[in-house]
């Protein structure tokens, strides 16, 4: 399975005005185990996903995500937009995953909720999980990092980190070959 679920960073979601946010410190962003996803078996021509961190409000007041957002894409990736998904439809949070694996939950079928904002009520987690799409174009060199998850709370916009470090690389690339 290509996919790495985590038990129980088409569409762009990257509000075009972002000038004006805040830095944000409402959400609370887990962090995969060692801080880094990877698959060393892409091939070229293949669509990924590859996840954000789970998140959730840890504030008093609702907030809602209006987008998400990586920075960091290394050359031998195309960023595609970015997708979200509701846990429980796709069987588990996926970390790292790609379209059109036979023996996974088909993505390409299910809603996407990175289309609309969403409102995650004070002090619970969000069921919904984004994911940045990248298409393989060549040999990759670097690792996929710095997102961000675009919301707002009390009519305020912000912009927050999220950890976010994945490494894809070719089947005849070595690990070590950057």
């Amino acid at each position: 399975m290509a996919a790495l679920l985590l038990a129980g960073c088409g569409t762009t979601s990257t509000p075009a005005d972002t000038s004006s946010r805040q830095p944000g410190h409402a959400l609370a962003l887990e962090e995969t185990a060692d801080g880094t996803v990877s698959n060393n078996y892409a091939h070229k021509g293949q669509v990924w996903l590859l996840g954000f961190p789970p998140m959730g409000n840890a504030s008093k007041s609702p907030i809602t995500i209006t987008g998400a957002h990586v920075s960091q894409v290394p050359d031998g990736l195309h960023l595609l937009g970015y997708v979200a998904f509701d846990e429980r439809e796709s069987k588990g949070r996926a970390l790292l995953a790609y379209e059109g694996d036979p023996d996974d939950v088909d993505y390409r079928k299910l809603k996407n909720y990175a289309e609309n904002p969403y409102k995650i009520p004070p002090r619970k987690n969000s069921r919904i999980y984004y994911m940045a799409r990248v298409q393989v174009v060549g040999k990759i060199k670097g690792h996929v990092g710095e997102c961000s998850i675009y919301y707002q709370r009390n009519g305020v916009r912000y912009e927050q980190k999220a950890g976010c470090d994945i490494v894809l690389r070719l089947r005849t690339q070595k690990p070590w070959d950057l």
